[in-house]
């Protein structure tokens, strides 16, 4: 599925649901919001954690509080809300390293046309 998808990382430190530093975030936002190939383009939001709480739920739960904070992040930043509907919280269910971020996915299709 990631694979038609161009991927944007936002690490997070594990058990936290609010960023501790935006430099990531803010990077992000930049090559995002100031590139013409992903203006006007659906940002799906999918958030990860692998907590030291004791369950998958808990997981979840972290996962889908931390894009929810990523999703009002992009909005005060002037985002469309309307293009950031899509949200899913994976919890633990990552085959990368870091389970604990955010991943803002934009169909890598919708970017080929532009070019």
């Amino acid at each position: 599925e990631d694979s038609k998808y161009e991927i944007f990382n936002v690490p997070f430190e594990p058990n936290d649901i609010l960023l501790n530093n935006n430099t990531q975030l803010n990077k992000v936002i930049s090559s995002i919001g100031n590139s013409e190939l992903y203006k006007d383009k659906e940002i799906i939001i999918v958030g990860y954690a692998k907590s030291k709480a004791t369950g998958y739920n808990d997981d979840r739960h972290i996962s889908l509080n931390r894009a929810i904070h990523i999703r009002n992040h992009l909005i005060n930043s002037g985002f469309n809300p309307e293009l950031l509907t899509k949200i899913k919280a994976r919890g633990s269910k990552s085959k990368k390293i870091n389970k604990n971020r955010v991943d803002l996915l934009i169909e890598k299709s919708t970017i080929a046309k532009l070019n």
